[in-house]
């Protein structure tokens, strides 16, 4: 129904959205309220809202015992998404984020550091995350090729995500993360009590203060990676490790 009432050039985004989806096979295990309100004269204008409640459905293959959001679509192809709220055992997530087509200038429609104003035509999507999911069920749910075959998560991680993915001008994609509290496995080698801080601006990568618990002893990585110049720095400490345990994990590695 939403995909139908929106306007075909705008249709993608929604399909995207709901093509990784797998709905639940009863039919009572979905629930949706939708409203739309038509002005007509001479600059038709519409506005549609409404929310909907999913249990025990899949995206991109991770299954989910509870889901649930509400959104805003309008005449000025801006896709509204104030709250999704995701639910698996005890882990959950709150997403919140604007895909933003508008095509003529104009201020921000609230007052929120999701919505911008708009200086003529735009294709770009703020966003916010809120998570405690397991890393292996975040990175399938972004990437639903990703194997974890080298990073394997071993438990859930605390993770708070912002940013805005600019599609006409890459040079303005932004994302900042804080990553704590995160457990996993890097090509064999064990890594506990994980976190850092990642920013992504300007083409460029870094992670600054990574500190776990790797071999038995802490460390600490800083990174950065320029993906315009493909060049990149990385500095590590190790300090009281099992250097012999580390390496043999390394040497394996890099055979």
């Amino acid at each position: 129904f939403l995909c139908e009432f929106m306007e075909e050039k705008d249709r993608p985004f929604l399909k995207g959205i709901l093509r990784p989806l797998r709905f639940p096979e009863m039919q009572d295990a979905i629930e949706y309220t939708v409203t739309v309100h038509n002005f007509f004269g001479e600059s038709p204008y519409y506005n549609l809202y409404g929310s909907i409640v999913v249990t025990d459905f899949a995206y991109n293959g991770v299954d989910f015992d509870y889901g649930a959001c509400c959104f805003n679509i309008d005449a000025d192809r801006l896709v509204a998404i104030p709250k999704i709220v995701l639910q698996k055992g005890e882990c959950r997530a709150l997403v919140s984020m604007i895909h933003d087509l508008r095509q003529k200038p104009g201020p921000p429609p609230a007052s929120s550091p999701l919505f911008s104003p708009s200086a003529g035509p735009t294709d770009r999507v703020n966003f916010e995350v809120e998570s405690n999911l397991s890393g292996n069920d975040v990175l399938k749910c972004i990437l639903p090729d990703w194997k974890h075959e080298s990073l394997q998560f071993t438990t859930s991680a605390e993770a708070k995500v912002a940013g805005t993915i600019d599609y006409l001008d890459s040079g303005r994609t932004l994302v900042n993360a804080d990553i704590s509290g995160c457990s996993f496995t890097w090509e064999g080698i064990p890594v506990d009590d994980a976190s850092a801080k990642l920013e992504f601006k300007e083409g460029r990568l870094s992670l600054e203060g990574i500190k776990a618990k790797v071999c038995g002893g802490d460390t600490s990585i800083e990174f950065l990676y320029d993906f315009d110049d493909d060049t990149g720095a990385i500095s590590v400490d190790i300090a009281e490790a099992d250097y012999t345990s580390f390496l043999e994990k390394l040497d394996l590695m890099m055979k």
